[in-house]
């Protein structure tokens, strides 16, 4: 529910409509100040907001947060990575998304499909990411 609430928050926003996906970040601000077993979920959903707004900026602490707390959500790691991206901070990218594939994140043909990852797809660092994500699959694919 909430994912299809900021998708059309952001499709207003898009379009010039700002108040709905402000109403959002007041409120997952607020969700986020009041602690409690919501916590972690307000920052998700806080960090897709102001990355909707392309205040990538805010994203990151958001996201270093997320990681302080659980080092090996590679969900986390991953998409700080993104962020980074689409930051055009190359180096930074490349080095969370490392970080993520070594925690678990496995999913080849999301990374083929990222455009948060455009600065750096050419990158023999991200090429090597992504081989080894392959071979991984292939691994994994073979019967026992």
């Amino acid at each position: 529910h909430d994912m299809f609430e900021e998708a059309a928050a952001y499709a207003l926003w898009m379009h010039g409509e700002t108040s709905y996906l402000e109403g959002l970040e007041k409120r997952w601000r607020e969700a986020l100040a009041a602690g409690g077993l919501a916590a972690g979920n307000a920052r998700h959903h806080l960090a897709f907001v102001v990355i909707r707004m392309q205040r990538y900026d805010e994203a990151v602490p958001i996201y270093q947060s997320e990681i302080a707390e659980s080092p090996d959500d590679y969900g986390a790691i991953f998409n700080l990575a993104t962020v980074y991206g689409k930051m055009g901070k190359k180096e930074l990218a490349l080095s969370k998304l490392k970080e993520a594939v070594e925690a678990g994140y496995d999913s080849v043909e999301w990374l083929k499909r990222e455009g948060y990852f455009e600065c750096i797809r050419g990158t023999p660092g991200f090429q090597a990411i992504q081989r080894k994500l392959e071979d991984r699959e292939e691994e994994e694919g073979e019967p026992q």
